[in-house]
């Protein structure tokens, strides 16, 4: 089982890592050296039960490691556009919504926005009749989707949000560049049409990689070690930002 050895290793390796867990502290408490602890996680086959004991010695389920890995893609779904449009019409629904994605649940989502018991059914109410969740005794509720979602591409919360969040998420992103933990960019280039398809090709694989990866951070990771990221990127065919005020200079001599 090569292949399944090395999902394992590589989901391992990573939840070590996003741990802060070193391989020397690893080394420590499995009681080996701290170079079996970088064999066991780089070899291309290997022992599955040692890896299951690493798991024991760092508290990890080796359940949830083994869940985690076996996903070679990312569980995504969409919505039908009418669901798309009740969200557009009520952005309180889709916070609400995506809370319970994030598997916060009913009373942690209430109790992190200050919500009063009659919103919180009226919410849940609003929501089982786009048919996304049922209600449940006690206000409790079970999500009929599971996974990622993933916005219809053209569709109503697009046309509605996409613009609008990006605009607003650069400009909180540029107003803390400097700091470690953010990262913005941007770029006017001439490219040839090859280069534009690799770079496109590169960065679409570099974020379903990222994308994998909370994924496992999201399954085995307690949420104290987890923080909400957002990222934004496009690339595309444009002339560069300040032609336009050329050619209006331009428009405005020849009158």
């Amino acid at each position: 089982m090569p292949r399944e050895y090395r999902q394992l290793a590589i989901s391992l390796k990573q939840l070590l890592k996003a741990r802060r867990v070193t391989y020397r502290d690893a080394a420590a408490r499995l009681g080996v050296s701290e170079q079996t602890i970088k064999r066991l996680l780089t070899a291309e086959d290997g022992s599955v039960g040692r890896l299951a004991a690493l798991c024991d010695a760092v508290g990890v389920s080796f359940f949830d490691l083994a869940r985690a890995a076996g996903e070679d893609r990312e569980q995504t779904f969409r919505l039908r556009p009418d669901q798309e449009e009740h969200f557009c019409a009520h952005p309180e629904d889709y916070a609400f919504f995506d809370s319970l994605l994030r598997e916060r649940g009913v009373a942690a989502t209430a109790a992190r926005f200050d919500l009063p018991p009659a919103l919180v059914r009226t919410l849940l109410r609003r929501l089982e009749a786009i048919g996304v969740l049922e209600r449940l005794p006690a206000d409790g509720a079970r999500l009929t989707v599971s996974g990622t979602h993933n916005w219809i591409d053209g569709g109503p919360l697009q046309a509605r949000f996409l613009g609008e969040e990006t605009a607003r998420f650069m400009a909180a992103a540029m107003a803390r560049i400097a700091e470690p933990d953010v990262f913005a960019t941007s770029s006017d280039r001439r490219l040839s049409a090859e280069t534009l398809r690799n770079m496109i090709a590169e960065l679409r694989e570099v974020f379903i990689g990222y994308r994998r990866r909370a994924q496992t951070d999201e399954a085995l990771l307690p949420d104290e070690h987890l923080f909400d990221v957002r990222w934004a990127c496009g690339v595309a065919p444009m002339p560069p930002p300040f032609d336009e005020y050329l050619r209006s200079a331009g428009a405005k001599a020849r009158r």
